[in-house]
């Protein structure tokens, strides 16, 4: 889709590192499972211990907040490392 333009464009191909499974205060676009539906999204740790969701196409969704006593739904696949395609990443 094209809710992380102008990171990723609809139809890119990324890689992701299955062994970075730690998200930084600072951010990193990660891949994972919410509510059994895959997503790509950039992730921020929150100092409560939450997780902040942001798109980074606004037309795609507001950034939310995952309190951490909801982290039970997300599956995190790995650290978006590589993608091939238009975007500037």
């Amino acid at each position: 889709g094209r809710s992380m333009e102008p990171l990723l464009f609809h139809g890119d191909t990324a890689i992701l590192d299955m062994g970075v499974k730690t998200i930084p205060s600072d951010g990193a676009v990660f891949g994972f499972m919410l509510n059994d539906e895959l997503m790509v999204k950039k992730l921020y740790r929150l100092p409560d211990g939450g997780i902040r969701v942001e798109s980074k196409n606004a037309e795609y969704g507001p950034t939310f907040d995952l309190p951490e006593s909801k982290l039970e739904r997300m599956e995190l696949i790995g650290r978006v490392k590589y993608r091939s395609g238009v975007g500037d990443f």
